[in-house]
């Protein structure tokens, strides 16, 4: 079980109202909230060791945002002289192209071949 779920997660889970930064997903519910997650929004080096563990750099996120921009902090060069929501604008522009690449899968291997099914 994570840790954020049950540990330090309410907290930032509260702050945000239970609802994903990045795509707005509404978490609110048991069946959605098991799928949140803490995002620390600076990169975890030993310079930003303590500094990325403060509240204002922690932010609600669904699990596939969490994950949609693997690479962000070896792509952007991050620091703390900049606002989380600098920060959170910057990793839009990649989930939002990870989303679109996902979508697109989505329509052809998923929705079209359940379309099919239902065809008499």
């Amino acid at each position: 079980m994570s840790a954020s779920l049950l540990d330090y997660g309410p907290a930032v889970f509260e702050k945000n109202d239970y609802r994903c930064v990045y795509c707005g997903l509404d978490c609110r519910s048991f069946e959605l909230w098991r799928f949140l997650t803490v995002d620390h929004l600076l990169p975890n080096i030993p310079e930003y060791k303590d500094t990325r563990e403060e509240p204002k750099w922690k932010v609600t996120a669904c699990q596939f945002c969490n994950s949609a921009d693997n690479k962000f902090f070896n792509k952007n060069e991050i620091t703390d002289k900049m606002t989380p929501e600098e920060i959170i604008e910057m990793r839009l522009k990649g989930i939002r192209k990870t989303t679109v690449k996902y979508y697109k899968y989505w329509l052809k291997e998923v929705a079209e071949k359940r379309l099919k099914k239902l065809e008499p």
